[in-house]
């Protein structure tokens, strides 16, 4: 019988809010959304911006930065990049 060892993997970030009420803004560390599969559709659906991707409804926005994190809210897409530049909520 083999004997597995795992290593144990440091501690995951968590996702965090910024903002309040309708303006709030849901950040997901880098790492969130890394599958590879869904590129070509993401490619599709999301407008390039500078830093990363933007994909937009009537109801919400996602940004989808370059280095991993993600961003979304109910807020314009204008807005979630004003909050990854700056880290703060609006």
């Amino acid at each position: 019988m083999k004997h597995v060892t795992s290593a144990t993997p440091g501690p995951k970030k968590s996702p965090m809010t910024l903002g309040s009420g309708w303006t709030t803004v849901v950040v997901l560390p880098a790492g969130s959304a890394s599958d590879s599969r869904g590129s070509a559709l993401l490619d599709r659906l999301s407008t390039p911006v500078p830093g990363g991707r933007l994909v937009t409804s009537a109801l919400m926005s996602a940004l989808i930065t370059n280095d991993g994190r993600v961003f979304v809210g109910a807020v314009s897409g204008a807005d979630l990049e004003q909050v990854a530049a700056s880290g703060h909520g609006l």
